[in-house]
């Protein structure tokens, strides 16, 4: 009975991993039918069909089909951006679209392919293009693609820099500790690349960074709230303990007793947070939009007919 109970387990298991889509490396069957994907809906005017195009790409690539994966995709990503005409038309370009791009591109394997990968994020003046292509290097596991990252964390352009920091975080490798700690502690990088770094620390990193929080914490603005509750997130996780207080000499104190082994002790105080018409929020910078462009209108038209032949 134990016997027929174990093999009756085994050819589930068997069937069930076949059924899944990642059960076998693609191949040229999958690949002929994707193609046949991307002629049906590639050109369509639907966001979902065009990502579709795209996605089925990308599932469908290897090694031997990974140069014509990256020209397609590289494609629909420049041709999905440039539907936004500058900016003047920026409502026409999907996110859905861009993602799927992406996404695509990060299952590239093939060396030479990768190499141009990294050719086309690191020249060119199409920032959005790059920036782009560079979160796909995030999820490309090579050489080659961390050591242009890395280069790309100090881009002159912010959009690009803000991938770069993205992108290391994705690869997840530990010898970027230090880099994400200067980037972190350099008031010169925006708000969004600091914050990303400070992240990959939480992913990355481990007690022996405290020393860098708790100086990054003291150099901290009033403004930078955002920044403030991630260091002091982080401090709490690798120092393990919960106390509530944004005081730089008293995480100093944690610290130096963490490393004495002995627990460190509670105190100091917390800045109040800002608030917005009773809404707590982390930063200190607030913008009031009104909208008044309308795009709402056909929507609520339609609500309101409902429910009057309700």
């Amino acid at each position: 009975m134990k016997s027929r109970v174990a093999i009756t387990l085994s050819a589930f298991l068997v069937f069930a991993f076949a059924g899944t889509p990642f059960a076998a490396t693609p191949d040229e069957a999958d690949w002929k039918q994707a193609m046949g994907t991307w002629a049906r809906l590639s050109g369509s005017k639907i966001a979902a069909e065009r990502a579709q195009a795209v996605t089925a790409v990308g599932d469908a690539t290897y090694e031997k089909r990974d140069k014509t994966a990256f020209g397609l995709s590289f494609a629909m990503l420049r041709q999905e951006l440039a539907r936004g005409k500058n900016g003047k038309k920026e409502e026409e370009v999907s996110g859905l679209v861009i993602l799927a791009c992406v996404d695509a591109i990060k299952k590239i394997r093939n060396e030479s392919t990768v190499e141009k990968i990294v050719k086309s994020a690191t020249k060119g003046r199409d920032v959005r293009l790059r920036a782009n292509l560079i979160r796909a290097l995030g999820g490309i596991p090579s050489d080659e693609a961390k050591k242009a990252l890395r280069k790309l964390v100090d881009d002159r352009a912010p959009i690009v820099s803000i991938a770069a920091v993205d992108a290391l975080r994705e690869q997840g490798d530990t010898a970027d500790v230090d880099l994400f700690i200067r980037v972190s502690k350099d008031e010169k990088k925006t708000w969004e690349a600091r914050l990303g770094a400070l992240q990959a620390i939480g992913l990355i990193g481990d007690d022996q960074v405290c020393d860098s929080l708790v100086e990054i914490l003291a150099a901290l603005k009033e403004d930078e709230g955002r920044l403030r509750d991630e260091v002091l997130a982080l401090l709490k996780k690798f120092l393990e303990v919960e106390i509530e207080t944004d005081d730089p000499n008293a995480w100093k104190t944690a610290v130096a007793a963490k490393k004495r082994g002995e627990k460190p002790a509670e105190g100091g105080t917390k800045t109040a947070p800002t608030e917005f018409f009773g809404l707590k929020t982390k930063s200190t910078r607030i913008v009031f939009v009104l909208d008044r462009t309308g795009s709402m209108a056909a929507a609520m038209a339609r609500s309101c007919a409902l429910r009057s032949m309700t």
